[in-house]
Parts: structure tokens; sequence; C-alpha cells
């Protein structure tokens, strides 16, 4: 059924191919071993008679299995061991090989905040580690059918390992996978790999099956929990628990508490909870059951039904008293006889790269996320808002932040390291609903405004933000509105002077310079602007009249002899 390739800088070697034919290459076992979201491994012997025997490299040489019947490849990877040995009667090599995830062993990601989608981070991550590796080795983003917003920060682990543990640590349902088309590898990540029900009946094609249950992680009286501690008494006539009363009267009463951490009404915790324990959730022991079973496919041509990872068998066996659907969660088969394979199956597995979850711990747990709040020893507390626009993150390193996740702008930040508290955008500061003083920033730079109570604008202070015969920073003060300056204090953009406007509400009244080009002074003015008076530093008028300064007088009078 299956032919074997190996590669070495692109150049294709068969080593075995499944016909009856003493000239085509042959390996005597291919025993393969496949767990969902893990490296799948295969090994076998080869011996000096195989055109391969000379070719096989560490880490270097590619090797994969392909389906004869469809082309389709059943395992891609690369060689990762090789140990001569010899028996009484021949020398051979035995052959290890993992499947194309162990690239991602390869390389390591950095110190790193991951923000977004799960894609998002997922193609950071890939893009990641396509820049270090050469393209055998490269993986692309492919299928991914389930979402995840949660922040997640990297520390230097493998990409493989990054992605697992944020799997992990984020609680993230499906398996991943990589998958070869046309020659590049993609990583899918589903939930399931395939919809794929097949039927297992005893004397049929069941032949060995070995049941096992979690005795520990069940309850017979369900306590669900919602936001902030939610319980159902005051619509279960003062009971906080749903009780399964078939599972009480075999175990007695155990007491299990779940959680609903978005639910917010009682009557809807009450019901989600009733309709989950109506599904055969929480009340009963976890099934784990290992079987060896016939794989008719192999038989009937029917490739529709060949046993494949994360495929659902119906389990039918009178002796045992099961009649359930499983899910294959492990393969172990010879692909040269792989119509035998040995079978992990069951109703609620998590491979070894999963945390337990175990929700009768109701509190916030490490790493956990509750109403989009995430605890972690990486990155400390952060909390995402409904839309994953905005993430707050407040860590003892790092200090405070508020992000804008979505165009990757930090808003604010505070530094405790450094002492600096840094923001960006609209600072506002309110009272009694209304806004006293506000922080922003105008075309020219740097703004700040203050207001009384009532909303009214008293100050604004700024960056060229007078007249536009201004220049650098500005001072105004108003009488309860915008349209009423009184004060201006500024700097004048042609004489590089200080200046000062008293206003009423005809414009300006008073006006101060400090110009040493053409004298400083103080002006008076009336109503339309025109100069009534002024003092400058050796003249001035007052009404239009000259002021006799004592030097006016010495130029203008001769002194009486």
């Amino acid at each position: 059924m299956y032919k074997v390739c190996i590669y070495n800088n692109g150049v294709e070697t068969l080593i075995h191919y499944p016909i009856p034919d003493d000239s085509s290459p042959h390996l005597k076992e291919l025993p393969l071993d496949e767990s969902l979201s893990e490296i799948y491994t295969l090994k076998f012997p080869i011996y000096p008679n195989n055109p391969g025997y000379n070719l096989l490299y560490e880490l270097t040489t590619k090797i994969k299995v392909i389906d004869s019947r469809d082309n389709s490849i059943r395992f891609t990877g690369r060689i990762s061991d090789i140990t001569p040995n010899m028996d009484g009667t021949s020398i051979y090599k035995e052959i290890e090989c993992e499947s194309a995830l162990t690239y991602l062993n390869d390389t390591k990601m950095r110190n790193e905040a991951l923000l977004g989608s799960l894609s998002t981070k997922l193609q950071i991550i890939l893009t990641s580690h396509n820049s270090k590796v050469d393209s055998s080795k490269k993986i692309y983003l492919g299928t991914i059918a389930v979402t995840s917003s949660n922040a997640y920060q990297c520390d230097y682990k493998s990409c493989l390992a990054t992605i697992t543990d944020m799997k992990s640590k984020n609680n993230i349902d499906g398996d991943i996978r990589i998958r070869e088309n046309n020659g590049l590898l993609y990583l899918d990540w589903l939930t399931p790999f395939t919809n794929k029900v097949i039927e297992l009946y005893l004397g049929t094609n069941i032949q060995k099956m070995i049941l096992d249950k979690d005795m520990d992680n069940f309850g017979t009286r369900i306590i669900p929990l919602g936001a902030n501690n939610l319980t159902i008494e005051d619509v279960n006539g003062g009971l906080d628990y749903i009780e399964d009363a078939t599972a009480k009267a075999l175990y007695g009463a155990i007491e299990m508490t779940v959680s609903y951490s978005d639910t917010t009404d009682a009557q809807e915790l009450y019901d989600a909870c009733l309709t989950d324990i109506q599904d055969g959730k929480y009340t009963q022991p976890t099934l784990t059951l290992s079987t060896t079973a016939l794989d008719l496919s192999y038989l009937t041509g029917e490739k529709t039904e060949e046993f494949e990872l994360g495929a659902t068998l119906h389990i039918t066996n009178s002796l045992m008293g099961i009649d359930a659907k499983y899910r294959i969660v492990k393969l172990s088969l010879n692909l040269l006889e792989p119509y035998n394979p040995n079978i992990t199956i069951s109703a609620n597995y998590k491979t070894s790269s999963d945390i337990i979850n175990d929700t009768r711990n109701s509190s916030i747990s490490n790493n956990s996320v509750h109403n989009g709040v995430q605890v972690g020893d990486d990155f400390g507390i952060r909390v995402k808002s409904s839309d994953d626009k905005i993430i707050i993150t407040i860590n003892a390193l790092e200090g405070i932040s508020i992000e804008d996740a979505v165009n990757n702008l930090k808003l604010f930040f505070i530094d405790i390291e450094n002492r600096t508290l840094t923001m960006d955008g609209i600072q506002q500061i309110t009272k009694a609903g209304k806004v006293i003083i506000e922080n922003t920033t105008n075309d020219n730079g740097g703004l700040f405004e203050i207001y009384d109570n009532d909303g009214n604008l008293n100050l604004k202070a700024g960056s060229e933000n007078g007249t536009s015969d201004n220049n650098g920073g500005t001072f105004i003060l108003y009488n309860d509105s915008e349209d009423k300056p009184r004060i201006e204090l500024g700097i004048s953009k042609d004489y590089d002077s200080g200046t000062i406007n008293l206003k009423d509400n005809s414009g300006v009244r008073v006006a101060i310079y400090a110009d040493s080009n053409q004298g400083a002074g103080i002006f008076i003015l009336d109503s339309s602007g025109d100069t009534k008076s002024y003092i400058k530093e050796d003249q001035g008028k007052i009404d239009g009249e000259t002021i006799a300064t004592r030097n006016w007088v010495s130029d203008n009078f001769q002194p009486i002899s």
C-alpha cells in the first residue's frame, strides 16, 4: 500500500515499493506512531542490498511515506537517528525518523509579546522560523479553524514549544499537524482533523479492547460558577448545585465546580450547566480505551473507512456495555500490515502538550483567562477589550501599559525602572463628568487646556497657539469662553522678543513688547486698534501728546541765559 522515498538535496531514492517483486527495493518492517498534536515517529531496519543504505544522513535526509492508492502522503519528515547493528546473520542499520513538525524545534523565538488573532500569532512564529531554515524546512500557515486572541509572551522556547505552550496556557481547542501539499509544508490547526465516523462491532472488526476510567475528574453534584462567582441559588430553590441522580446513586455525593466565566445571568448559568450535564459532561468518569481493530478499508478498497487520526469510532460492544462514539487520539501500526493497527481512543482526550484544565478550581489560576483577564508568570496581568483592540498590561518590570493592538500603538506606558510616564493621544482629567484639564496636540505641537467646573475654557498653553505673528510657546487666559481671550503671552516671530496682550471685548487695549530693535515699551490702544499712548525706554506719548522727558526738553528748548 505504501512506498517509501528518501531525499538528499532534492534527489529522490526509492527504498520501498509495495509489490512482491524481488527487483524492487523492500523494507521488512515499517512501524508508524501517530498522536494528536505531537511529532509522529517512523522506524525501520535497512540492509546493505537496499539502494538507500549508504544514502541516509541524520537530520539532513528527508523521507516520505506515500500511499500508492492515491499518492497521498502519510508521513513526511527526516531521518533523526541511525544505529548500525549486526546480528548473527546480517549487518543492518536501525533508522528512526521524525515527522516534519519537528522542524519547528530547530528554531527559537525571542523575548517578545504576541498579540492579535491566533492566525496572526502563528504567522509571526512561522515567519520567524522560515527566516532561519532552508527551503525544505519552511512551514507556511495552513487552515486555522479555531480562534483565540489572548496575548502570549515568548521566552526563548523553540517555535514548536512556543505553539504548544500557547495552546495549553490559553486553553485553545483543536489540534495541530503538518501537511504537505505540492511540495510545500503547511501548519493546520483543526477541530477535528476529520468528520469521518467508522463503525466498530464486536465480532466483526474489534479484536481486543482495554477500558480505563479516570475516577478523579468528575462529580455527581455540579456547582456552576458564572462571572464574579455568580451561583444559581436564586433560580434553583436555594441550592447552588445541580445533581445527577443516577451518578449519585452509583458514586455518592461528589461535588465539582465548573466555570462559566462569561455568564452574568443566574438563569442562563443554570440552563447552560443543565444542558452540559444532559449531554454527558462532568458527571461520568472519562473513559479511555485502547483497542486493536481491523481496518477493513485495506480489504474493501474503500479509503473512506480507513482509520485516521482524529476520526470518530462508533463502538458497539455488548459484552462490555459500550455503545458510544470515541475519537482516535493515537495510532500505532506497521505500514506493511496497516489493516491491523493499535488504536487509543477517548471521549475527552488531551495530548501531552495540553495543560490539565482542573475545573474544580474556581479561582483565577496562572495563565488562565477569565472575562478577558489573563494572568501569567511571563507578563503579569493582561486585560483585553471584547473587540480585541485594546490591551492593558501590568507587571513588575515593564510597569503599566495600554496598547492599541490593531494599530500596534502604545497609548499609555509607565516605565518603573526608568521612572517615566508616557502617554499618546488625548489625556483628560474630569470632575463630575466634565473635563477640567486636557492634554493633547495640535498641528504645531503640544497643547494644555484648563476648564472650570462648568466646562468653560479658562487657560490654554501650547506651541505657536497664539496669533500668526507668534512663534514658540504661548499662554492665553480666557473669560470662560474660547472667544473671550483676555491675556495673551507669546513670542514675536519677527523680532524674537516676548509680548503681552491685554484685551477686552473690543480687542487688544494694552500691549507690552520686549523688542530691543524697535524699542521695548508699553502701548495703550483705543477700541479701534489705534495707539493712543505709549511709553518706551526714552520717549512716549499720552493721548497723542508727546511726553516731555528730560532728553526731549533738552533737544527742543534752549536754556535761558
